[in-house]
């Protein structure tokens, strides 16, 4: 089988008549996943990144980064979202001495230089205008097996220059075929082409309902442009080429673990008598294993931060996880939290983020009035002895009633046990 190299030239051809997984105009670029793929320019070509790692990292095919003829890494490329009008400088570039070995030795044509053809990029503005997709892990499973799976990218070599469809987003798919192995990251797929361009666009599969990113485009063939036949070959995203991605991750200070995106102000004001929802947004490579709260105790005349119970009276929060965000709901009425601070943990298989802690602050109710004092009863053996209090509270959290008693002869009060506190009366059994 004979490969073609997809350079992203924009070439003077007549727009090629679709197949059934040959490209086609995405309609709406802010979906998932196509809002992770990039229009990635150089000064004598174009092709397409696809953000993952962070926003402010993204993965491309190495060979849009190297002149083949000069034989040199190029000095800088832009980088535009979902190819709108305003470019973003691309900061630095990660890849493997590989490639160019490869290339030299073999030729761009050959297995061995396809299965190199991987480089990462980073830049200190937002590469996707916010969020970013996961990696499946495990490629070789989800590559090679009949999930739903797709390709995205920008195949302007497949059109006239006056064509409109030459700056708009392409996809490929979705398909069920499975991808062959060829050489160690490099998986080939037939029937299914993707137009000069689409170099660096991403293979997405489908797990669980959801888009996950599996691999690289960086080669194939195209019948419409006289090849014999379609066929698409995919750079793998194994741990060597993630390698590439966490060095990436630390030119912009983050990491290969979770991300928070979006957490509550450091103080939160709360009314009494209103719930309180919180939500923290996080992003992550790999799959989040775990996301829990915690909240301040005071333990040993310390506080601590303990983690929040899935049940527990005293904490009386619920929580609720997704793959991409965690809520944890405070009831109304819950003066316990008064002052006191929450964070959230979430962790993947290569490590945990916490957020800044913030403190939830209730609003000051209005002030307790009594309006009326006990009276002094004569304390009978024969008949109950009862004392009332009224009180004013225009606002607030629930009273609470603290009875206390000094016995004869103390200087100090002792406090009463009453089994509902939360009346106003105080009955002494005869």
């Amino acid at each position: 089988m004979e490969y073609r190299y997809l350079i992203a030239l924009v070439l003077l051809i007549p727009a090629s008549i679709r197949g059934d997984w040959t490209a086609h105009v995405v309609g709406d670029t802010n979906t998932v996943p196509h809002r992770y793929t990039g229009f990635l320019e150089a000064e004598y070509w174009q092709g397409t990144g696809v953000v993952v790692g962070s926003q402010y990292t993204a993965v491309t095919a190495a060979h849009m980064l190297y002149d083949e003829e000069l034989k040199t890494w190029l000095d800088s490329v832009e980088w535009r979202i979902r190819n709108e009008n305003t470019p973003i400088t691309i900061r630095g570039m990660r890849y493997s001495a590989s490639y160019a070995s490869a290339q030299h030795a073999h030729g761009s044509n050959a297995d061995q230089t396809f299965t190199e053809d991987f480089a990462a990029l980073y830049s200190y503005e937002s590469l996707s205008g916010g969020d970013f997709p996961i990696v499946a892990q495990d490629p070789f499973l989800h590559l090679t097996g009949n999930e739903e799976k797709l390709i995205t990218g920008f195949p302007a070599g497949l059109y006239d220059l006056s064509d409109p469809r030459a700056s708009q987003m392409h996809q490929s798919g979705p398909f069920t075929i499975g991808l062959s192995n060829h050489h160690v990251d490099f998986y080939y797929l037939d029937g299914v082409s993707c137009g000069p361009g689409a170099s660096g666009g991403g293979l997405w599969v489908k797990i669980e309902d959801h888009w996950k990113l599996a691999a690289v485009y960086v080669a194939g063939s195209e019948i419409s442009l006289g090849d014999p036949d379609n066929s698409s070959g995919v750079v793998a995203l194994t741990e060597s080429k993630l390698d590439l991605l966490y060095q990436a991750l630390a030119e912009t200070g983050l990491g290969p673990y979770p991300i928070i995106t979006l957490q509550p102000s450091p103080t939160i004001h709360k009314n009494w008598d209103e719930e309180t929802v919180l939500t923290v947004e996080f992003s992550s490579i790999s799959e989040v294993e775990h996301a829990w709260w915690e909240y301040e105790k005071l333990i040993d005349n310390e506080l601590r931060f303990i983690s929040v119970p899935s049940h527990s009276s005293e904490a009386a929060m619920e929580i609720t996880n997704t793959d991409s965000s965690s809520t944890i709901r405070i009831p109304a009425n819950t003066p316990y939290y008064n002052n006191k601070r929450l964070r959230m943990w979430v962790r993947n298989a290569e490590g945990k983020t916490t957020t800044s802690p913030f403190r939830i602050v209730f609003t000051e109710p209005d002030p307790i009035i009594i309006t009326r004092h006990p009276q002094s009863l004569e304390l009978r053996d024969n008949a109950d002895s009862v004392f009332e209090v009224e009180v004013e509270a225009n606002s607030g959290p629930p009273l609470d009633f603290n009875w206390e008693y000094k016995p004869m002869g103390h200087s100090e009060y002792n406090e009463l046990y009453v089994p509902d506190p939360a009346t106003a009366t105080l009955r002494l059994s005869a």
